[in-house]
């Protein structure tokens, strides 16, 4: 059994985006950076260090554009709030562009409402209605044009540059924060060797990262990835005073979000066989029918004495105790991974071997394939 059945979305998924990108290196630099790179604060120097050190980015002035054609980790439409708003001038402009347009509609339909001639008294009178609506529609949209000239008139004013000014500095201290959280949790866990190989073109830090859709599980993300980034929300206010608990929470999340999606949908690792072989012949299948568990009930069997986390999501229940297919399994192990510490895994292999066991495969495996022991995430507790 082969790791395909596993990545087969992610490959499909990696096609369509791949067609949206010229055929080259996703981590060259010709000439100058494509993204400017700044000095003079802690956030601009660190980030300027990081590109200096691994030809690649650290964001925190960014557009849609630089992720939202780009997307892994099934979030087709995520959104990143920057906690600055660079461009805000030119986002009111932009509105002010769309709301004339909306003027210069209703006035035209204002226009063709009062090109009539020759009409009944009664027509009149309803035409008259009609034409007195749009006209507070078009009151209304000129009310809107009028507001939004004042927010670009703002920028012209000395003391809201000064607070804008007082608002980016903020910002940038928040931001050195959380890349002091990013190098903790994500950054400081890999060689520089490992960072030059493997490390995304872009590394991402926003205010926000939500789904747009009314999934409440996807909303205000710590971290997700896509094919050339990947991306850390919650860089706020208060992200230096993080509990080791809440640490620990962003350690798991952005390298989940880094193994599981950006190096999944590059096909940077693949899985042997002999970590499907261990526990084969109990893929999919009822452990409470099995001929070996005549006569036991549920509180009898544990799906860790057949080498797996938990069972079937959709079939565990009641009559049921369905083990895992091979893709959610793998997924499960890779889920630990990246979020039980070391001290849990200790107490769990000590009664179930056979999880060690397969454990041990996935470890040895990426750490001869791309030199990176994942048990070294594990290690890093920061509650201790």
């Amino acid at each position: 059994m082969k790791i395909r059945n596993i990545i087969l979305s992610s490959i499909v998924l990696s096609s369509m985006l791949t067609s949206c990108y010229k055929d080259e290196d996703i981590t060259a630099e010709k000439g100058s950076p494509r993204y400017a790179q700044e000095t003079g604060t802690p956030i601009d120097d660190a980030c300027t260090e990081y590109y200096n050190n691994y030809n690649r980015f650290i964001l925190y002035k960014f557009k849609g554009a630089d992720y939202q054609w780009d997307i892994a980790d099934n979030h087709s439409s995520m959104e990143i709030i920057p906690c600055f708003n660079y461009g805000l001038k030119d986002d009111i402009k932009e509105e002010l562009k769309e709301v004339e347009e909306e003027l210069a509609e209703e006035q035209a339909k204002l226009a063709e409402i009062q090109a009539y001639v020759a009409l009944s008294e009664q027509e009149k009178t309803e035409k008259q209605a009609r034409v007195d609506s749009k006209n507070k529609d078009i009151e209304e949209v000129e009310k809107k044009i009028a507001t939004i000239n004042e927010s670009i008139a703002k920028f012209d004013d000395a003391d809201y540059q000064e607070e804008r000014k007082q608002e980016e500095k903020a910002a940038k201290d928040t931001l050195k924060m959380g890349y002091d959280v990013l190098k903790k949790v994500f950054l400081d866990l890999y060689s520089d060797e490992f960072k030059r190989k493997n490390f995304p073109y872009k590394i991402i830090l926003g205010h926000t990262a939500s789904e747009n859709r009314v999934q409440a599980s996807l909303k205000d993300l710590i971290a997700f990835s896509g094919r050339t980034f990947v991306a850390m929300g919650k860089v706020r206010k208060g992200i230096n005073e993080l509990t080791g608990a809440q640490l620990n929470e962003y350690k798991s999340a952005i390298n989940s979000s880094f193994w599981g999606g950006y190096l999944q949908i590059n096909n940077k690792y693949y899985l042997p066989n002999e970590f499907y072989k261990v526990s084969d012949k109990y893929y999919y299948k009822n452990l409470l029918v099995l001929p070996e568990n005549k006569g036991k009930k549920r509180e009898d069997l544990n799906f860790m004495d057949y080498g797996f986390w938990k069972g079937d999501k959709l079939m565990d229940g009641g009559t049921y105790m369905f083990t895992p297919k091979a893709d959610a399994d793998i997924a499960a192990y890779m889920d630990a991974i990246f979020h039980k510490t070391q001290d849990e895994f200790d107490e769990i292999f000590a009664k179930h071997p056979v999880m060690k066991q397969k454990y041990d495969i996935i470890v040895n495996h990426i750490k001869n394939e791309l030199g990176f022991d994942l048990r070294e995430i594990a290690k890093h507790d920061f509650t201790k």
